[in-house]
């Protein structure tokens, strides 16, 4: 086909695109087709999406093989540092954007990956080793990757913006300082850092306990400064749902003096939901949650909802107390966690709207339920004891006080920027698997390619 009717046709600019490739190199051999960079990423964006529907795709059309687009990522390198590139990516994306767009939330987590050493002859460095960047390098086997992360509150942008290979985890005192050093990078691009995000490991309390120390705003418990900036530290919620789930599936929670909460009451209800009429969400992924089900915190939140706490009082009501009449004390804590979790998290696109998910106002619900916290937390608190799980029980329930504390801070603390800023605990998409996405990668995941993977985790597979 010639090509002035090739262009003449109506398609997309995607498909015109596939037909110019195919004609240019349809006839060519297979090690004599050349390609251009923005036809190399639109392929690699195709293949990280998914690699064996690439390879299918292959044998009927003309596309770069995957040794091609892997030396493609080869070609970008992102040293253990703070990520030149990516600042550069998300200034251009926030150049023409409004204040209240660049305000931002710093979340960071550590990855599993296997232990393997590597020699880059570009750099002349073996990589697989402890590596903080700029702060030094250690003789320790990598084994974890400490990752940062960055999410705009208002927008659907979020990138990875710095990443470090950890043994085991990363010291306290060191990640005290990377986190320093990331909160002030994003400043210099305009970006407003307001809040950090990360689960209640021991190491990220002691990091945000000694900025705390350096902080002189008493009045606050999680608050830190970074070149007199005051920075609220948020712990993950929507973990805790994970937590109390599990340690629920094989003990009984007593709460409140003498009332009992038992999971069989939750499949009692399901059955009857099952066969007399759907109100819930409940499938037999959120009851036996074994493999990857039991880490997805949102089959955790779908338990503890205002829903399932209506249904099985609407059976229990209907059959004048025939049906569930045990089940009312479980329903109870089922309404009781989903009040808690309301109050520290922000409202979603994609859920119906509600009165305690909203952004804070100073006439929001969350204020409400803020004065009410030592009671919520207490008829959790207060009485818990499991039969296999006691003290797990008690040390997580025990962490709702912590986090209710933190979140009525937010709003002392930035009150111009707070609207939004609790969206960072969405249940679709909760910061205590901020990298699901890199971590989706599997076992194979090593120190040595960590570079790579983070690129293709993004979704976001740009070279510049």
């Amino acid at each position: 086909m010639e090509e002035s009717a090739l262009l003449g046709i109506q398609v997309s600019q995607a498909a015109r695109d596939l037909m110019e490739w195919e004609r240019r190199n349809f006839s060519r051999h297979v090690n004599a087709r050349q390609w251009l960079l923005r036809e190399k990423c639109f392929s690699l964006s195709i293949y990280k999406r998914s690699p064996k529907t690439y390879r299918y795709l292959r044998q009927h059309f003309t596309l770069p093989c995957e040794k091609t687009l892997k030396n493609v990522l080869d070609s970008i390198h992102i040293e253990p540092e703070i990520s030149q590139v990516f600042l550069k990516i998300l200034e251009k994306k926030t150049f023409n954007s409004l204040d209240k767009d660049k305000v931002a939330v710093v979340a960071f987590d550590e990855v599993f990956a296997e232990e393997n050493l590597t020699f880059s002859n570009l750099l002349d460095l073996v990589n697989g080793f402890e590596d903080f960047g700029a702060r030094g390098r250690t003789h320790k086997k990598a084994d974890h990757v400490l990752v940062f992360k960055v999410k705009l509150l208002n927008t659907d942008t979020d990138l990875p913006i710095a990443h470090y290979p950890v043994h085991a985890t990363c010291p306290s005192d060191m990640l005290a300082l990377l986190l320093e050093d990331v909160c002030r990078a994003l400043p210099s691009i305009g970006i407003t850092v307001v809040a950090s995000v990360s689960d209640q490991g021991s190491t990220n309390r002691g990091a945000i306990a000694a900025l705390r120390e350096k902080c002189d705003q008493g009045e606050f418990d999680n608050v830190y400064q970074v070149d007199g900036k005051l920075i609220v530290h948020l712990w993950d919620f929507p973990r805790l749902l994970k937590n109390l789930r599990n340690n629920l599936l094989p003990s009984n929670l007593y709460f409140e003096e003498n009332k009992l909460a038992k999971w069989r009451h939750i499949i009692e209800f399901f059955k009857l939901d099952e066969g007399i009429c759907k109100i819930s969400r409940l499938k037999y992924a959120h009851l036996a949650p074994v493999g990857r089900n039991k880490m997805h915190v949102h089959l955790a939140a779908q338990i503890f909802s205002e829903q399932n706490f209506k249904g099985m009082k609407t059976f229990h009501t209907l059959s004048d107390g025939r049906l569930l009449s045990e089940a009312m004390n479980t329903a109870e804590l089922l309404m009781t966690v989903d009040t808690l979790f309301d109050s520290v998290n922000g409202p979603s696109r994609r859920d119906k709207p509600k009165d305690g998910r909203c952004d804070v106002t100073p006439s929001s619900y969350y204020h409400f339920v803020g004065g009410m916290k030592t009671v919520l937390v207490q008829k959790l608190s207060a009485k818990v004891r499991g039969t296999n799980c006691e003290q797990a029980d008690e040390k997580k329930m025990n962490e709702f006080v912590a986090l209710l504390e933190v979140a009525i801070n937010c709003q002392s603390v930035h009150s111009d920027a707070t609207p939004g800023l609790l969206r960072a605990h969405d249940p679709a998409d909760p910061p205590p698997r901020p990298f699901n996405k890199l971590t989706r990668q599997g076992p194979s995941l090593t120190c040595g390619t960590i570079c790579t993977k983070v690129l293709e985790a993004t979704g976001r597979c740009q070279v510049t």
